[in-house]
């Protein structure tokens, strides 16, 4: 008889967020040995019986690795696409953050896998490490190198209804790429570095050449990279990246050289033209196509069914628009409202809610002020928490601390160290934007409500980051097997 206890469906999604690293002490600690991932990992994967070094390199999937800024996802996805759907090939996809649950984080065939599968392959990892633990690796490892494991772990074993195992595999970094989990193959056929932005400088650091050395760590000896178009300072660091590893980088600067711009992408945004066009590259790289050729439209065809939920995503729910993008960054944010301004430049007379919340690790100020001097004047802005959000061992700012105000009343003073974040947020817009229907609301569902309430017939641009984002998609009741309805 087994000894591994019986476990109830659907456990292992709390057993996993207990991996999270809640406290501060906790955070830091997990920060502090960042530089050791990868090999952590590697000991991990042996322990799992999990071929890192990619031996077997022509009997395994093709491997592509992504990182980036802005667009990684995007460039995942539709990549994704391009190998299911024009050359029929079995998929698994390693993507984050996830909207409404961790399961979408691991997809086949571009679907997110069932919750049996999720815990089966959460379980046998866990006692694999718990079988083969040691002093000198931690037992078990945090949420997401767990998530990775168990992503790894699917990937390896999963077997299609035809009997067949994955063709490749995609994998979209966490957070930076050289000290990130999925950095832990030694090998990849191709991978690929989207465009570089300013973004979770405390970690990788406050300069764009900083991050290009981070997500260039990615680089495989003797393989393939594609770039957009990146500024001289991160160009020339990805260049030095991709000498050190003996890499062949291309710089896709004119994305119309390798897709149409007539293709009506299934990913909304004139800016996802790059993405798709490093996508296809990816693609024809490790199926033998011609990295010289130009536009294919069956690669049109294909890209033309890709879907991403929370960037640039249309919802209908009863006569209320949704619109929903994930922008956290100010160039993310210059793209998510020109789609919006475009959107409701279309339906002249709806009213228009701002729907925003952001992590407080950054300051809110320069995404307020390009929502403030965009085309579109909001009638309500509501500021709101989502469900759920990463933890952190940064203090919330205060308004006047945002502002810059060198003096306040103690009074004020007083209220504003009481203040929550969404209330922070609605201070510093009212600052910002000199008055106007701005609310705070305690949770999301208050939120929802209002808007229904008051704006029932109204367009809803819900942005500033993704969590708020999933939360959203959460509460009107969105599902994956919604993804072909959606408009836009």
């Amino acid at each position: 008889m087994s000894n591994i206890p019986l476990r109830p469906p659907g456990s292992s999604i709390n057993a996993l967020y207990s991996h999270i690293a809640t406290s501060k002490e906790g955070i830091n600690a997990s920060a502090s040995h960042r530089k050791d991932t990868v090999e952590e990992m590697r000991c991990y994967l042996e322990k799992l019986s999990i071929d890192y070094k990619r031996a077997d390199h022509h009997r395994s999937p093709r491997i592509l690795h992504i990182t980036g800024t802005k667009g990684k996802g995007s460039t995942t996805c539709m990549a994704e696409s391009l190998c299911r759907l024009k050359h029929g090939l079995h998929t698994g996809m390693f993507t984050s953050p996830h909207l409404i649950s961790p399961r979408e984080r691991i997809q086949l065939d571009g679907l997110p896998i069932s919750e049996e599968e999720f815990d089966a392959a959460y379980w046998h990892v866990f006692d694999q490490l718990e079988t083969h633990k040691t002093d000198e690796l931690r037992t078990h490892p945090g949420y997401f190198r767990f998530l990775t494991l168990i992503a790894l772990h699917v990937f390896k074993t999963h077997f299609f209804p035809d009997g067949k195992r994955l063709d490749v595999v995609l994998l979209e970094v966490g957070m930076g790429g050289r000290y990130d989990p999925t950095n832990v193959l030694e090998s990849a056929d191709a991978c690929a570095v989207t465009k570089l932005d300013l973004d979770h400088t405390r970690i990788l650091g406050d300069t764009l050449e900083k991050i290009a050395w981070e997500k260039g760590g990615i680089m495989k000896t003797q393989s393939v990279c594609f770039s957009a178009a990146q500024l001289p300072g991160p160009t020339k660091i990805l260049q030095e990246c991709s000498s050190a590893t003996n890499t062949n980088l291309t710089f896709i600067d004119d994305p119309l050289s390798v897709i149409d711009s007539s293709w009506n992408l299934g990913l909304k945004g004139s800016f996802q033209r790059e993405n798709a066009a490093i996508a296809v590259m990816l693609t024809r790289s490790i199926t033998g196509g011609d990295l010289t050729s130009g536009p294919d439209p069956a690669e049109g065809a294909a890209l033309k069914e890709a879907r991403w939920p929370g960037r640039c995503q249309r919802v209908e729910v009863g006569a209320c628009s949704f619109l929903l993008d994930g922008a956290h960054t100010e160039k993310s944010m210059e793209v998510c409202l020109d789609w919006f301004c475009e959107e409701a430049g279309r339906e002249v007379g709806r009213p228009t809610v701002l729907l925003f919340n952001c992590s407080h690790e950054r300051s809110p100020i320069p995404l307020l002020e390009q929502i403030k001097s965009s085309r579109t004047n909001f009638d309500k802005v509501i500021f709101s928490p989502s469900d759920t959000e990463r933890p952190s061992a940064i203090a919330k700012p205060t308004a006047s601390e945002l502002l810059g105000r060198s003096f306040q009343s103690e009074e004020t003073a007083a209220q504003e160290a009481k203040a929550n974040w969404q209330e922070t947020l609605a201070a510093v817009w009212t600052e910002i934007n000199g008055g106007g229907d701005v609310v705070s609301c305690a949770n999301l569902q208050d939120a929802i409500a209002m808007i229904k309430e008051e704006k029932g017939e109204g367009m809803v641009l819900c942005t500033g980051s993704l969590y708020i984002v999933g939360s959203v998609l959460n509460s009107v009741g969105w599902s994956w097997g919604q993804r072909q309805i959606d408009k836009g």
